[in-house]
């Protein structure tokens, strides 16, 4: 139970912040994360195995998953608040099937370039990234409702669990009628 709080005190959402605030703050840290850990796996590549050509080959995609992966996360977590907030007329957001297809389709171009840009550095090239170019946009677009379906279902439960988390149940004083 301790390992858990810590986790959700250092990752989790924390009552009042946004969406955009909450998602920004797990990106960096996880950029700061995949940092550490290229740099640690590179250092022991290089401990190992000295440095050649074939080391770098095999870091590559490592690199490309610490520059994608932060953005990939801050997207879909944000586009999917976004859904589920337009899908409900909640949190300010009005209630609009408009707004779900905008922020869909925004997830949807998003992942298409993320999925892109990994394979570009990791490969080195963009020629394997065209020949990908079909699973890519179908993989953005199954993301995309994949997120939309998730905030149709989950969406009720979180809305009255946010509501919740934002209740002021601090001890008042009392006052006299």
């Amino acid at each position: 139970e301790r390992w858990e709080y810590q986790f959700e005190s250092c990752f989790g959402w924390h009552a009042p912040e946004t969406a955009v605030n909450w998602m920004s703050r797990v990106a960096v840290q996880l950029t700061l994360l995949m940092f550490c850990t290229c740099l640690l796996v590179a250092f022991i590549a290089l401990g190992e195995f000295g440095w050649n050509y074939s080391v770098w080959l095999t870091i590559r995609p490592l690199i490309a998953g610490a520059i994608v992966l932060p953005i990939s996360i801050a997207a879909s977590g944000i586009s999917y608040y976004k859904i589920r907030d337009h899908l409900f007329g909640v949190f300010g957001s009005l209630k609009s099937r408009g707004q779900v297809l905008v922020w869909a389709t925004l997830l949807a171009v998003v992942t298409v370039v993320v999925g892109f840009t990994f394979i570009a550095v990791a490969y080195g090239s963009t020629a394997p990234a065209n020949a990908a170019s079909y699973p890519c946009i179908v993989a953005g677009i199954v993301w995309a409702l994949a997120m939309v379906v998730f905030a149709k279902i989950g969406g009720p439960q979180e809305i009255r669990d946010s509501h919740w988390a934002l209740l002021d149940l601090q001890d008042q004083p009392a006052t006299a009628w």
